[in-house]
């Protein structure tokens, strides 16, 4: 058996997680890990709206205990990537409750600069366009970049796995990400 105690206190924190941050490479940006920490996880009926512009992604829910992590960082789970939207300490002041959304996460190349980063995909919140989007040839997506990373209206973005972006309507106000409305473009 183990020690009581000890399982009492830490039982709950039982997926390890790896805490990532931005990281240069010679190619551009990547998340490297800062950390391996334990963490409690829970999946929430809750919907993440990660992007202002984008539609909502599931929620994941992490209790970790407190270490240095901020709004730039992200979690890697499961071999998901988690994107960071709330850290809370917990009533007991010694955690954190971090709230992310599990984001579709690939890596990206912009033709223009020949640069690398990562980036969260989402489609586009359309509104009430809903009917007329759909009759559309093209979909329009939401590209979710570290602050790190910017682009610019006309770069055309190649998205590993998912293709051919080219860049619109720049939102770049968010302290901790900038967030570009793309639209998708044939295999060009």
């Amino acid at each position: 058996g183990g020690n009581i105690h000890m399982a009492i206190n830490a039982g709950k924190l039982d997926q390890l997680v790896r805490v990532m941050e931005l990281g240069v490479t010679e190619t551009g940006w990547a998340w490297v890990e800062r950390r391996k920490a334990w963490a409690k996880a829970e999946r929430t009926d809750r919907s993440n709206i990660f992007a202002s512009a984008g539609l909502a992604a599931p929620t994941v829910m992490f209790t970790i205990r407190r270490q240095g992590i901020d709004l730039h960082c992200a979690i890697e789970w499961q071999g998901r990537h988690c994107f960071i939207t709330a850290i809370d300490p917990t009533d007991d002041k010694g955690h954190y409750l971090v709230k992310t959304a599990l984001a579709v996460s690939a890596t990206a190349t912009c033709k223009r600069t020949g640069k690398s980063f990562p980036c969260c995909l989402t489609e586009k919140y359309a509104g009430y366009d809903r009917d007329k989007a759909h009759s559309e040839v093209t979909s329009r997506y939401v590209l979710v970049l570290p602050k790190a990373v910017t682009l610019q209206v006309g770069d055309v973005v190649t998205v590993a796995g998912y293709g051919v972006y080219a860049v619109q309507v720049p939102h770049e106000l968010d302290l901790y990400k900038n967030e570009y409305e793309a639209e998708r473009r044939g295999d060009a």
